[in-house]
């Protein structure tokens, strides 16, 4: 069995923001294979390949004789080995690969797997600032709240961008609408992957993940979506908040992505971004029932 591009569905979004949940519950749609652990091994070879061709005119053009070629024996002498072991390893089914680390490789992952759906989650800043601090001080470990933010906002931006460039391949699903409306919600993400949804979509999800060997794992993990999840900045440290609200509010004035502060945000659960005549992004709603 070989998988082609059609058969894969990339999850990513800012570490914190649902990329865990929304994949479990993508999972369990009966025409999706089994939930894997997060796709490192995967984005090591975009990375690789992300490098390569950054410093083409450097030192990779002696083995390739243009980018075109590199892209081409990158996806099929490389890329392609992979994804027929990934068939066997995930069984029957759509795979879904998921990682936060996808987000900043969004550019190479639409070239690299052309059509193949890229499903992104949003979360109010300032609830993944504190979910990080909560986990890093747990760890034992200090928070760079400036970090947090920009390392966020940055990948969202290039998302952005390329959803604007190739607004067929790229959704966006807030996690607040997972939390608030999760039937809805996941049915407007299914329709988004052209799947068709269940009459009552499983809500609870399993990774079957051992907290002795996965330092990710929480006890939330395998919980259904629930409202208490939203808002979970208000019992965190005023300055992490003021950081995240102030990195959130640079980008919301810049690109197409909504709800990044504002956990009330009245804008679409899921949606799409197109770059109209002008140059500019704006939302679209996707997945809403015919």
């Amino acid at each position: 069995m070989t998988l082609g591009n059609r058969d894969l569905i990339f999850v990513t979004g800012p570490a914190r923001s649902g990329t865990l949940m929304l994949q479990g519950l993508i999972c369990n749609h009966p025409a999706v294979a089994r939930p894997l652990a997060e796709c490192f091994y995967l984005t090591g070879l975009i990375h690789a390949y992300e490098h390569a061709r950054r410093i083409f005119d450097i030192h990779t053009y002696d083995y390739f004789a243009d980018r075109g070629a590199l892209m081409l024996f990158h996806r099929d002498r490389v890329l392609q080995p992979y994804l027929d072991h990934l068939a066997e390893a995930a069984g029957p089914g759509l795979v879904v690969q998921k990682s936060p680390e996808l987000l900043v490789l969004a550019r190479e992952l639409a070239e690299l797997f052309p059509g193949a759906p890229i499903i992104v989650t949003v979360r109010d800043l300032r609830d993944i600032v504190a979910s990080q601090a909560t986990r890093m001080a747990a760890k034992g470990e200090k928070i760079d709240g400036e970090a947090v933010c920009r390392q966020a906002l940055d990948g969202l931006g290039r998302v952005a961008a390329v959803a604007g460039l190739l607004p067929d391949q790229v959704t966006f699903v807030r996690y607040e609408a997972l939390a608030h409306r999760p039937e809805r919600t996941l049915g407007r993400a299914f329709r988004a992957l052209g799947l068709a949804p269940p009459d009552r979509p499983a809500l609870a999800w399993d990774h079957q993940r051992d907290p002795q060997r996965n330092e990710s794992w929480s006890i939330l993990d395998g919980r259904p979506p629930a409202p208490t999840s939203v808002g979970r900045h208000t019992e965190s440290e005023p300055a992490l908040v003021r950081t995240a609200e102030a990195r959130a509010r640079e980008l919301e004035a810049t690109t197409a992505v909504p709800g990044l502060w504002e956990a009330d945000d009245p804008r679409p659960d899921v949606f799409g971004i197109r770059r109209t005549a002008d140059g500019t992004l704006v939302r679209e709603p996707v997945g809403d029932a015919s």
